[in-house]
């Protein structure tokens, strides 16, 4: 790989999506050769849970797919706030204008047509990841983990993603903007879950016990008769 970094100290995940498995594995090889992390999906429908469980870095995406196309696919990424800057590159057999000009209406970031020499698909993915890699404003880096707001993402300093649910993403993200400060239950709750139905201050314990299975048990620490805080460095 060119060594472009993404802004997270992790290697970056693209995930593939083509109902045609010659074509997933030709490019899976390809990128996992020049040093991505690479899933795959060969249909809309599971592309879109896909996205929703690893939040890639870069979707690669096919147009003609059972279940749902991929202009639906583009459709739904860049509409939902948590998926939009994922950049998505088209890469298609279909080749009429009408086709790409659909394509970038629909939110896409590039559009390529099959067949694509592994050169030329690996130049785009490279542009791509460059163009859209976070400028820092939505990041927090703090101690041993790089927090990545606009991509919903935990990454260690090792470049080890921790897959969080979005919620514990959530409360995570808020208590590291201010390390040290002390949030109440009531706090946390008004926060980030808002205005939910039937949560209790409970629902905040419960959240906090698996943060801490996941990033360590010293980093939250809980303050009696109060809530809770990141611990400083």
């Amino acid at each position: 790989m060119d060594g472009e970094a993404t802004g997270r100290g992790g290697t970056p995940t693209i995930l593939v999506t083509d109902d045609e498995p010659d074509v997933v594995d030709l490019v899976r090889y390809n990128l996992v050769l020049e040093g991505y992390d690479v899933d795959v999906a060969y249909d809309g429908i599971e592309a879109i849970k896909k996205v929703e469980e690893i939040v890639p870095d870069l979707l690669v995406l096919d147009v003609m797919m059972p279940r749902l196309d991929g202009f639906a696919v583009c459709r739904y990424v860049k509409s939902n706030d948590l998926y939009r800057n994922i950049p998505v590159l088209i890469l298609t057999a279909r080749d009429s204008e009408d086709d790409e000009v659909r394509a970038l209406d629909n939110g896409a970031d590039d559009y390529l047509r099959k067949p694509v020499s592994p050169k030329r698909l690996l130049s785009h993915v490279r542009a791509l990841l460059r163009r859209t890699s976070p400028d820092g404003q939505n990041v927090v880096s703090l101690r041993n983990f790089v927090i990545d707001r606009d991509r919903f993402v935990v990454f260690t300093l090792d470049g080890e993603r921790i897959h969080l649910p979005r919620k514990e993403f959530e409360l995570l993200y808020k208590l590291a903007q201010h390390p040290g400060r002390v949030f109440s239950r009531e706090q946390l709750l008004s926060e980030v879950w808002g205005k939910e139905l039937h949560v209790g201050a409970r629902t905040i314990d419960v959240h906090v016990r698996k943060l801490r299975d996941k990033i360590g048990q010293n980093m939250i620490e809980t303050v009696r008769g109060v809530g809770y805080r990141l611990v400083e460095e």
